[in-house]
């Protein structure tokens, strides 16, 4: 899906631009699967979110290079990074 990839960065920056909104102070209440930590330490989830930021960073630097192969290791890597590392953290499991 090379030709796809564009936009699919795109996307990636514009929801990692929006990540650290989508949980502002006073929004921990109701049926959520987010552990009370985004609110509870803030610092903390501040911290994950730029480290999420900088793995997309890395993976569109790698991803601009044009090498599918290795694009493939660093979607696995990215994922790991940002997206997994977020939600070990600060989502609570599925049932």
């Amino acid at each position: 899906y090379k030709d796809q990839l564009g936009s699919h960065m795109e996307s990636l920056d514009k929801l990692f631009a929006e990540v650290e909104t989508l949980f502002p102070e006073g929004s921990d209440f109701g049926e959520t699967n987010a552990k009370d930590g985004i609110w509870d330490n803030p610092e903390k989830f501040e911290k994950t979110v730029k480290q999420a930021q900088d793995a997309l960073t890395t993976f569109k630097a790698v991803v601009d290079k044009g090498d599918m192969k290795a694009s493939a290791k660093a979607l696995k890597q990215f994922g790991k990074d940002s997206c997994g590392s977020c939600h070990k953290a600060f989502k609570k499991k599925d049932d």
